[in-house]
C-alpha cells in the first residue's frame, strides 16, 4: 500500500492517506490511548426500508393504497451518525437483525479496563490507528512500554495489543496480545501470541471478555 504522510498538529500524531482496505479509502494516525475513544465514529441501526417519494405518489395516482414505507423484516442499515467530520448520516453496512453491533469505543474501553486490572499505566501508550473513511472497519495497535520489548526471531518487537472490529459484517471481532506484527492488510500477524480472541458478530459475542484476555496475555509476558 502507498501512503502520503501529513502532519496532524501534534508531535505524537501523523496521518496517512492514499491507502485502501478492501477497496475503501483508509486513514492511519498515531495518538495516545487516552485520546482515542473520543476520536472514533459512532454507529446506529436504522430500518432497511423503502420510502415512496412524493413524486411517485403524484405520478402514480392509481396506487391509492401505496404504504408510507416498506421495511425488510430481516435486515438493518448501519449508519455513521453526524460528528465533527460528517454533517449527515452515512450508511456504512447492511446487517441482519441478529447482528451484534460493537461500537469501536466499546473495544477501546475493554482494553483500557484490562490494562487497569493489571495495574499498567495506560494513558500515554502509543496507539496506531487504521480506520476506513466512514469508520466501517478499524484496526488498532496499542504498544506497551519499552521495558516489555523482546527479541522474536531476528526482530525486536514491542508487546502490543491488536484489535480489529467492523460494523458492516465484513470483518470478525478480533483481539490479540503478544510480540506480533502485521505483515499484510488482510490481518495476517507473525510473532509470539500470548492471548487471542476471534468471534463473529453474533448475539453471543461478549465484549466484556476483553479485559480478562488482556490479563491473561499480561501474565504470560515473561
Amino acid at each position: 500500500m502507498n501512503a502520503t504522510l501529513v502532519q496532524a498538529g501534534s508531535t505524537l500524531e501523523h496521518q496517512a492517506v492514499a491507502q485502501t482496505w478492501q477497496g475503501e479509502p483508509l486513514s492511519t494516525y498515531v495518538c495516545r490511548l487516552d485520546a482515542l475513544a473520543q476520536r472514533l465514529p459512532r454507529m446506529e441501526r436504522r430500518p432497511f426500508e423503502v420510502r415512496p417519494s412524493e413524486s411517485r405518489r403524484i405520478s402514480a395516482p392509481w396506487l391509492p393504497g401505496l404504504p408510507p414505507q416498506v421495511e425488510n423484516p430481516y435486515y438493518d442499515l448501519v449508519v455513521r451518525v453526524p460528528d465533527q467530520q460528517i454533517r449527515s448520516e452515512v450508511p456504512v453496512g447492511l446487517v441482519s437483525k441478529r447482528y451484534r453491533l460493537v461500537q469501536h469505543h466499546e473495544l477501546v474501553e475493554g482494553v483500557v479496563n484490562g490494562l487497569k486490572a493489571v495495574k499498567l499505566s495506560w494513558d500515554s501508550l502509543r496507539t496506531d490507528v487504521r480506520i476506513t473513511e466512514f469508520g466501517s472497519r478499524l484496526h488498532v495497535t496499542v504498544h506497551l512500554p519499552e521495558r516489555f520489548r523482546a527479541a522474536v526471531g531476528h526482530d525486536e518487537l514491542d508487546l502490543t495489543i491488536e484489535r480489529l472490529n467492523s460494523v458492516d459484517r465484513s470483518w470478525a471481532f478480533r483481539v490479540g496480545m503478544g510480540w506480533i506484527r502485521l505483515v499484510c492488510g488482510n490481518g495476517l500477524f507473525v510473532g509470539r501470541v500470548t492471548a487471542t480472541m476471534r468471534r463473529a458478530h453474533v448475539e453471543s459475542l461478549r465484549v466484556g471478555h476483553v479485559p480478562g484476555l488482556i490479563a491473561r496475555g499480561s501474565r504470560q509476558r515473561k
